[in-house]
């Protein structure tokens, strides 16, 4: 306009720069670096080390599993299929038993320290396998807990071990790795061992203690038996009585001799001591009449 004053503009009269700029300080400042877009990956943000090992262990193991289920699943399929090889009845029909774990002697029973140890289980799995109805021997496996599965197989043709291990009950199935046979120890009272199929049957002629039996082992691998603090004492308590007690029944009988032998010489005795106590004093002697009669 035509005569119209013109007034500078002051500076700061416009606010709509200076709040852009404390806008873009603020979304800096609190957006955190994590909230990237998905898929984009943050290099700061890493899995803790026990998140990582955790993740691990359950990619391999399998959750509630057990390991007489997988070796009996395994006996039932790929087991059936390996008595079928080593027997070379590729169209026969194979029978596979009830599975039951596999056990070794305790090393306190071996090395006699703990000559009443049980024997332990190895992780091993056997069962009885027959072609048609004829038993034909052992299928052993080994069964990984971790991964819940077969990591190792056997098959041991015995027709005798098959037949045994299939009536065995309640007995423990013992393995001995050294020997290749194989042995069931009954649980009750003082725990027997028996041999079962033809290689055992070759080195254990018949039932046998399990005391007695590591004995034999000991002696047979030519081992001094280990004995343990509370075995000596034992040993020393009873070693003691067995030495001092005939000394002590010898003693007692010869005390009890000389009591009833002196008893005895009071009783005949006595009827003397009392005739001698009844006679006058001077009675005993002879009268002076009688010796002059005897000088004549």
């Amino acid at each position: 306009m035509p005569g119209a004053r013109a007034y500078p503009a002051r500076a700061g009269a416009d606010p709509l720069p200076a709040a852009l700029v404390v806008l873009a300080v603020l979304v800096v400042v609190v957006v955190p670096v994590g909230s990237a877009a998905p898929g984009v990956p943050c290099p700061a943000q890493k899995e803790s080390p026990a998140v990582v090992e955790e993740q691990s262990a359950s990619s391999t193991a399998v959750p509630g599993t057990d390991p007489e289920d997988v070796a009996q699943t395994w006996m039932s399929d790929v087991g059936a299929t390996l008595v079928r090889q080593h027997t070379g009845e590729q169209q026969a029909e194979v029978e596979i038993s009830q599975v039951r774990p596999v056990h070794a002697w305790a090393p306190g029973f071996l090395d006699g320290s703990e000559p009443t140890a049980a024997p332990v289980p190895v992780g091993s799995w056997a069962a009885a396998a027959a072609v048609g109805e004829e038993p034909v021997g052992l299928v052993v496996v080994e069964v990984d807990e971790a991964s819940a599965s077969v990591v190792d197989d056997d098959v041991v043709l015995d027709g005798s071990l098959a037949e045994d291990v299939a009536g065995l009950g309640t007995s423990v199935l013992v393995h001995d790795v050294e020997v290749a046979a194989w042995y069931a120890v009954e649980p009750a009272g003082a725990m027997t061992v028996v041999a079962l199929g033809e290689v055992s049957s070759t080195l254990l002629a018949g039932p046998i203690s399990l005391v007695d039996y590591g004995q034999v082992l000991r002696e047979r691998n030519g081992a001094e038996p280990v004995v343990s603090t509370s075995q000596t004492q034992v040993q020393a308590g009873a070693g003691g009585w067995a030495v001092w007690g005939p000394v002590l029944a010898v003693v007692a009988v010869g005390v009890l001799a000389v009591v009833v032998t002196v008893r005895h010489e009071r009783r005949v005795t006595a009827p003397l001591r009392q005739a001698r106590q009844r006679m006058p004093l001077g009675s005993d002697t002879i009268p002076d009449s009688h010796v002059n009669h005897l000088q004549d």
